[in-house]
């Protein structure tokens, strides 16, 4: 039914593990077109929510509080295999933890230590369109933009966001997602 190939749909998380299915098994999944909402394609920075509150407010101090905790977790072996959010948790602040000890975000990216896997790219090359949403009022992925690959610079967290034509992945191309959108398929 599938061998002609079809169309996927991503949302949320979904978007992400769609895209590193695609980029993986693209010689068994014959995807044509990924339509993907609300992706935290360049990870997810905070908790849910919490960039809205007033550091002087509970909440604020229950963010504080919060992400202080996840901040020291996140990167350790427990966390990592008992918690899904933690494969694309990506504190910049932190940058080299998170390169070093995340199995999953850092790969599907292509990031680190300067091998790249063009498998991947050459199979997100494949895709007819990529289509990225992102929900103008999202506060589940922080920062929304990573919905479309932007991320907070390396050790700034909270700051200006670097858009994806902006970033060395980009200009290198390690996903192929400038090639796509030079073609006009991103």
């Amino acid at each position: 039914e599938l061998a002609n190939g079809f169309h996927a749909i991503g949302f949320s998380q979904g978007s992400l593990f769609i895209r590193a299915a695609i980029q993986r098994c693209s010689d068994r999944l014959k995807v044509r077109t990924l339509v993907t909402m609300g992706g935290p394609h360049q990870g997810v920075t905070s908790l849910p929510g919490c960039d809205v509150f007033s550091p002087n407010d509970h909440a604020g101090a229950f963010c504080r509080a919060a992400e202080a905790a996840i901040e020291a977790a996140a990167y350790s072996p427990f966390t990592r295999s008992s918690v899904v959010q933690a494969q694309y948790f990506k504190d910049p602040r932190a940058f080299h933890k998170y390169i070093t000890y995340n199995p999953f975000l850092p790969d599907v990216n292509n990031e680190g230590d300067g091998t790249r896997n063009e498998t991947y790219r050459r199979n997100l090359m494949r895709l007819e369109k990529l289509v990225l949403f992102k929900w103008t009022d999202d506060t589940v992925v922080v920062p929304r933009e990573s919905s479309w690959f932007g991320t907070y610079a390396e050790n700034d967290r909270g700051g200006a966001i670097v858009p994806l034509r902006e970033q060395r992945m980009y200009a290198e191309d390690w996903l192929g997602l400038r090639s796509l959108d030079e073609d006009g398929r991103l």
